[in-house]
This record gives C-alpha cells, structure tokens and sequence, in this order.
C-alpha cells in the first residue's frame, strides 16, 4: 500500500506529465506539489479530475492506496463518489464499513449501498436491500426518503423488464412525493420512471405526457437530466406516429446537447434519430446513421443496443424491399440479444409489423407467434393483446378462417386476465 500523493507522483512520472501540465486548469502547481508531498488532501473532485488526466480508472488508482479513513470520514468519502457515479469504488468502501463492528447501519447507509449495487449489475441483492430499507422507511414520517426508495424500487424492477412492479412502485413514489415542496428533481426521476414503464406497456400517450412534465420539472436547474426527458419526449412522438412534432424536439435536444459535456446519452439520440429518419423515409440518412452507431457503440452499457441497431436496419431493408438483405440483419440481431427474453419478444414484434405492413403474411405470422410466446413467459399481456388482432388478420389472408377465429378469442381471454 502507498499514500494517496506517492500514487499521484509515480502515475505522472510514469505518463510523462509536469506538475504545471497536471495542475492546468485544475490547480496551482504548488497544490499538486503539496498533495504528492502528502502535505494536502484533494477534495473529491478534484482527485476524480486529477485521476481521469492521469489515465487510469478510479477504481485502479485507489486499488494499492492507503485512504487513512475511517469510520465518518470514510463513509462521506463514499457518499462523495455515490454523487460523481463512482458506483464500483464506493461499494467496496460501503463493504468495508458493512464488516466494521462499531460503525451504525443506518437506513440512510443501507440506503445508498443498494444503489452502489444497482448500478453495478447486482440488481436483485439490491432490491433485497432496499425491500429492507422500505420497512423502515414506511414507518417514517419522512416522505421524500419514502419516495427515493420506492422510485429506487422502480429503477431495479425497471432493469429486471419486470414493468408491473416498475410501475407499481413508481406509482407509490409518485404519491408519495406529490405536493412535496423543493423535491423538483425527485418529482421528474419518478415522472420518468412512470413514463418508461408506460412506454414499456405501450402506452404512449401516457408515457409523452409523463416526460413532458419531467423535462418542465427540470429545466433550466437541471440540464442533463432535462435532456434525458427530452429525448424520451421525442421518442414517443415517434412512437405516436407524430414525426413532426418529434423532429423539433430532437432539435431543441440537440441544442441543448451543444451545451453540455458529451455522453453515452447522445449516442442513444443519435440512434433514435436514425429511426426517426427511417420512418420518414430518409433511408440512405439513416442507413449512415445507423452504421455510425454500430461503430460508437462499443461499451459494455451500449452494446445491449446492438440488437436493436440491427432490427431496424432490417426494418429498412424490408421497406426497400430488399427481403435478402432484411433477413441478414434479422439474423444478425438475433444473435447479438443472446438470450435476452424481453429482446427477443421485442425483436420478433418489430419484424413482425414489418411484414404485416408489406402484406407478407407467411413471415409476420412467424415471428408474430414467436414474440407472443416470448411475451406471454414474461406476463406482457398487453403487448400480446396488440399483436393478437394483426395476427388473426394474417391468418384470415391466407385463408385460415378457422385460426383467425381462434386468435380472436385468444384476445379476450387475455382482456379478462388483465381485468
């Protein structure tokens, strides 16, 4: 193990950086000098700063580091990297308090432990937490905490694809901090939240009006988390079939991107934009787009949007009538969603409405039945009730009479599972 300045001098040394060269921007010289002397502690802000200029991760540079804190000191030290989204580094300082025998377990510590394990893919040993912080939360008078952990309970479910439960907490969250006075920003993740899962459910007119009030919630204060309401405003105008509309938002979202430092949230614009292009009948625009964002999305967070990028690239193809060259961007995002149930049913949808709108009824039924088999594992009713009508429609085409009829009856049988 070695101090924290030891580490700092060694990593500029070793990358051929000045002093001077480190402190641009940040700080003086001479505080660089002090914090690699061991004569200053950096703020967390500017350790993060000083650690991204010297090109390592966090989590590499704090690996052989001798913090020298404890208890208090180390748990605000843990907050602080919860807020700059350092989510690996702080769970493991969360684990070191976790096994500490005389530091308390407060609700509020357990509290932020279960989003350290959210955002670092242990979704389920967080929602375990958190259904343990909720016991207590309920009890309290404290109706905003009440409402961060119900919105965290949406968030996880959220990412299981378990909708129900996303929306059945985001529902509580939302009551829960209705006419809270000065929780804006809490207001609009939960607003967001209920927007997804409607989105999810196909309830588009309801997801738009859910975004729309979170990106009023959130601008001018808070930009990033403006933008993200806004792209998923035009996301659903696109939805709705309102190409307009969704063609000025993702202009005001561009231009609110230009003021804002660059992240993965743009790339996913971009790919929502191409689609946008696609349905408008920019093809040769969005065909581009699209092979842009197969390059740039490279990141393990990303990369689950391979498939999709795929799908509708097909899509594409299939409106070019191009059937050969459809069905090899079907394979390929067949393959890149594993098994990935929720993508799958996801997938088999899209290509479904493809084929139903060029009249090729053979290949719609296909993947028609293979995403209502998918959907239904999964309890997505409502999903299947909307394919359900298109795929007795199918059938009827081809002369099945007899099958069309029994689809029909399929759909109110799931109408009364819903009820």
């Amino acid at each position: 193990m070695m101090a924290l300045g030891d580490k700092v001098q060694r990593l500029r040394v070793w990358r051929g950086i000045t002093q001077t060269e480190l402190a641009d921007g940040l700080v003086t010289p001479s505080m660089i000098s002090q914090i690699e002397g061991n004569k200053a502690n950096p703020s967390t802000e500017l350790l993060l700063n000083i650690i991204q200029r010297l090109g390592v991760s966090v989590e590499t540079f704090l690996k052989d580091v001798e913090l020298e804190l404890e208890g208090r000191a180390l748990y605000r030290f843990a907050l602080e990297l919860v807020e700059y989204r350092q989510y690996g580094v702080a769970l493991k300082l969360f684990r070191e308090l976790e096994n500490t025998p005389d530091f308390p377990k407060t609700i509020e510590f357990s509290y932020e432990m279960a989003i350290c394990l959210q955002n670092t893919g242990k979704t389920q040993e967080a929602i375990d937490l958190l259904d343990r912080v909720l016991t207590q939360a309920q009890v309290s008078a404290d109706k905003p905490f009440l409402a961060k952990v119900l919105y965290q309970m949406a968030e996880a479910y959220f990412q299981l694809d378990n909708i129900n439960l996303a929306r059945f907490y985001a529902e509580k969250a939302d009551a829960a901090v209705s006419g809270v006075p000065d929780y804006n920003e809490l207001q609009a993740k939960v607003k967001g939240i209920l927007g997804k899962a409607a989105s999810a459910a196909s309830l588009h007119e309801q997801a738009l009006s859910f975004h729309e009030t979170a990106y009023r919630l959130l601008i001018p204060d808070s930009p990033v988390e403006a933008a993200d309401s806004l792209l998923h405003t035009a996301i659903e105008h696109t939805h709705l079939g309102q190409y307009q509309h969704a063609g000025q938002t993702f202009d005001m979202l561009f231009d609110l991107y230009k003021k804002l430092p660059s992240n993965s949230d743009q790339l996913r614009a971009k790919f929502h934009y191409a689609r946008l292009l696609r349905l408008i009948h920019r093809e040769a625009e969005a065909h581009e787009l699209f092979r842009e964002c197969l390059n740039e999305f490279q990141s393990p967070t990303l990369r689950k949007w391979v498939p999709l990028i795929y799908g509708e690239m097909s899509q594409l193809e299939i409106e070019r009538g191009q059937w050969e060259e459809s069905k090899f961007f079907q394979r390929k995002a067949l393959d890149s969603a594993g098994h990935s149930g929720s993508m799958l049913a996801n997938l088999h949808q899209m290509f479904g409405e493809s084929y139903y709108q060029k009249g090729r009824c053979e290949d719609a039924i296909e993947h028609f039945e293979k995403s209502i088999s998918l959907y239904e594992t999964d309890g997505f009713y409502e999903q299947v009730i909307q394919i359900l009508p298109k795929l007795s429609n199918c059938y009827d085409q081809m002369g099945n009479i007899e099958q069309a009829l029994s689809t029909l009856e399929r759909t109110k049988g799931y109408m009364e599972t819903i009820l």
